[in-house]
């Protein structure tokens, strides 16, 4: 009789421990449902202390693990379910799934070819190893394994999703629509798909089209502010910049913390002139994450448009120090030295872009620029070659190469460089300037006048052509023609004193009284008028 009880008692405590851990369990599962991760470890925990040979409360207590990023957790948790019960799948899921976030991908692969091996029909573990194999740079094992999952379940929006997402990858643009497409014929909401057909779209160009499947994002989900924010950077792809401004207005008033809402705000406004309201905005956002370098970088540009050097400066300097490995910041700092006629210091900065990237024409431009303007000929010179090399269209390089061959007397170089321009974009008034110029010091008078006269249609406002001109007809002789082109020149630039000198000096030869009064005029500007002897 004592035997029968004692057997009783045992069953009975049994059963009472298993209905406990099944309690603590079933409450885990429920936390981890509603992401209480850290209330469903304490319980899978009383769990697995009143049964330490349940595999599944291990399996969900490394899944709760792995939600928290406690990665090395998760992956003991996953191997102890495995040695209880080698045959559970979703354990070897969890500790692939694990070993994907580590980037251990082979491994994560080996989990999951276990998983499909005990349960071969589970279209998410196919799309869990194809997942792998693409971090692994095989789209092609990839996409083999996300059709599987698709023969499992033709209606796996995120197989159909994740082949996109790989046709993208693979510059497949408009297969990667077609897959998107499929999605969302089976689930028209699937923000998701919705958004990343819209990207395509970007990637392809078809801003219209990205903005046609960012409406329906809006209007599917009104009070999702990263849906304004894909409409606004491809109406600002269009150079939409008003209607862009509307559209992360929206986005700030949803989601006032996202610091990608105020710097493509910043850029809009800054495309329309704009810059204290772009800078505003570009403070914004460094004052939500200021080791951005980008943010320093747009508002040191903002600046320097308006001609605030140095202020520019201090913003490159600050994008620099945080990423020293962006060739634009450097060729935009050296733009603002450069415009502070700091031309060395251009210099420096403009070959420390080069050194980064060698293949931008327009680096070397920059810097031929900046020796042109310190005389460097030679240098300027070798700068635009190396532009040439890499862009043999590029019509300002040749401009002032051609410039530069006239400081180094290489007349025939220069024509030559300054007709190849003019090819290239006749609009240039100063191609045409360069090449009168030119004829000037070789003295073609008459020649020099008729560049100088197409220099003037194209640009009427340019004192110095007017005075180049002049220059010319009083070397024809043309004498009441230079006075006319000097006081051109003067009515535009009124404090150039050699303006007043030049045009005394054909009144002199023409016995004009006001002939004293140009020479006077320009004394008073600073003109030293040379002696006659």
């Amino acid at each position: 009789m004592n035997r029968i009880r004692y057997f009783i008692t045992v069953i009975f405590l049994t059963s009472a421990c298993y209905v406990e851990a099944k309690d603590f369990y079933s409450s885990g599962l429920q936390k981890f449902i509603i992401y209480d991760n850290v209330g469903a470890i304490a319980d899978f925990t009383k769990a697995i202390e009143v049964n330490p040979n349940d595999g599944k409360a291990y399996c969900k207590r490394g899944n709760a693990k792995y939600h928290l990023h406690d990665n090395a957790g998760a992956i003991i948790d996953c191997t102890k379910s495995i040695e209880i019960n080698p045959k559970y799948a979703e354990a070897y899921n969890i500790r692939g799934l694990v070993k994907r976030a580590l980037k251990d991908s082979i491994n994560a692969i080996n989990d999951f070819t276990i998983a499909l091996n005990i349960v071969p029909k589970d279209a998410e573990e196919f799309n869990c190893r194809g997942d792998a194999k693409l971090y692994l740079k095989n789209p092609n094992g990839a996409i083999e394994d996300y059709t599987k999952a698709l023969e499992i379940d033709p209606r796996n929006t995120d197989a159909y999703i994740f082949i996109a997402d790989t046709k993208i990858e693979q510059k497949k643009y408009e297969e990667g629509i077609l897959y998107f497409t499929k999605a969302l014929e089976i689930d028209p909401r699937n923000l998701r798909a919705i958004r990343s057909k819209g990207d395509a779209k970007i990637l392809l160009k078809d801003y219209s089209g990205a903005i046609s499947e960012y409406t329906h994002a809006i209007q599917t989900y009104p009070n999702n502010s990263m849906v304004y924010y894909d409409r606004g950077v491809a109406k600002y792809k269009l150079y939409d910049y008003k209607w862009a401004i509307l559209d992360f207005n929206k986005a700030i008033l949803i989601n006032p913390t996202n610091e990608f809402f105020y710097d493509w705000r910043g850029s809009s406004k800054f495309e329309l002139k704009d810059t204290k309201g772009a800078i505003s905005d570009y403070n914004c956002a460094i004052s939500i994450n200021p080791k951005e370098a980008v943010y320093y970088f747009h508002r040191g540009k903002a600046k320097n448009w308006y001609g605030n050097f140095k202020e520019a400066i201090i913003d490159f300097d600050k994008a620099i120090s945080i990423n020293p490995n962006e060739e634009d910041f450097y060729n935009y700092r050296g733009h603002a030295y450069y415009l502070s006629n700091n031309y060395k210091a251009a210099i420096i900065d403009y070959t420390s872009a080069i050194e980064i990237n060698s293949k931008e024409a327009i680096l070397f431009y920059n810097r031929g620029m900046a020796k042109y303007f310190i005389d460097d000929y030679e240098g300027a010179i070798s700068d635009f070659d190396h532009s040439l090399k890499i862009d043999a269209n590029f019509a300002l390089a040749y401009s002032y190469r051609g410039s530069s061959k006239i400081e180094t007397k290489d007349y025939n170089g220069a024509f030559a460089d300054l007709d190849t321009a003019i090819k290239l974009d006749s609009t240039k008034a100063r191609d045409y300037f360069e090449k009168g110029r030119l004829e000037y010091v070789l003295n073609g008078f008459a020649v020099a006048i008729t560049d100088f006269d197409k220099a003037i249609k194209i640009d009427s406002n340019n004192d110095g052509y007017y005075n180049w001109r002049g220059n010319s007809k009083f070397s024809l002789p043309d004498y009441e023609g230079a006075i006319e082109d000097y006081s051109k020149a003067i009515n535009i630039k009124p404090k150039e004193a050699v303006y007043y000198y030049c045009r005394g000096l054909v009144k002199q030869i023409k016995h004009i009284k006001s002939a004293e009064v140009d020479f006077k005029k320009a004394t008073e500007l600073g003109y030293k008028i040379p002696n006659e002897n």
